[in-house]
C-alpha cells in the first residue's frame, strides 16, 4: 500500500473544487493563496468562527457564514487594491516591498513556512533579517537601515 499525505489530498481537493469553479489562467498557487486569504478573513469574525466549530457544516452555512464569505472577500478586495495603489503609486513603498520581496524569496520564506515557524520569523525580523520602513520612514539602501 502506498502512504497518502492527508495534506497534499486536501491541498489537492481544493484545487480540485477550485478549478471547477474558477474561469481564467490562474496558477494552483492563486488559487490556494486566495482560498487561504478569505478564509483568514473570514477567521476574523469570532461569531462565524464560534458557529463553524459548534455546529454541523448545513447548520453553520445557515448562520453568518455567507456574508461573512461575502465580506471577506470584498475586505480582501479593497486591502489588496489599497496595499496595490500604493506600491505602484510611491517609489519608496514599491522599492521597500521589494526589498521584503526580496527577502521573502532570497530566505526560502513561503507564507505557510512564516506561519508555521512564526516565533523563527519573528526572530529573524528582531534580528535585523527584514528591513521595513514605514509610511514616514524611508529605507536606506546604502547601509541597510530605516532612516
Amino acid at each position: 500500500a502506498i502512504a497518502r499525505d492527508p495534506q497534499k489530498e486536501l491541498l489537492s481537493e481544493i484545487i480540485g473544487s477550485m478549478n471547477a469553479l474558477f474561469n481564467g489562467e490562474l496558477t494552483d498557487e492563486d488559487m490556494l493563496n486566495y482560498a487561504k486569504t478569505i478564509k483568514d478573513k473570514v477567521m476574523e469574525n469570532s461569531k462565524v468562527v464560534e458557529q463553524v466549530n459548534n455546529n454541523t457544516k448545513e447548520q453553520a452555512m445557515m448562520g453568518g457564514f455567507e456574508i461573512a464569505i461575502n465580506d471577506a472577500v470584498i475586505d480582501s478586495l479593497d486591502v489588496h487594491k489599497n496595499l496595490a495603489t500604493q506600491v505602484l503609486s510611491e517609489e519608496k513603498i514599491r522599492n521597500g516591498f521589494a526589498n521584503i520581496v526580496y527577502d521573502l524569496i532570497a530566505k526560502g520564506l513561503s507564507s505557510n513556512y512564516a506561519v508555521n515557524n512564526t516565533q523563527e520569523y519573528n526572530s529573524s525580523y528582531e534580528e535585523g533579517g527584514f528591513m521595513v520602513a514605514s509610511k514616514n520612514e524611508q529605507y536606506s539602501k546604502k547601509d541597510d537601515k530605516i532612516l
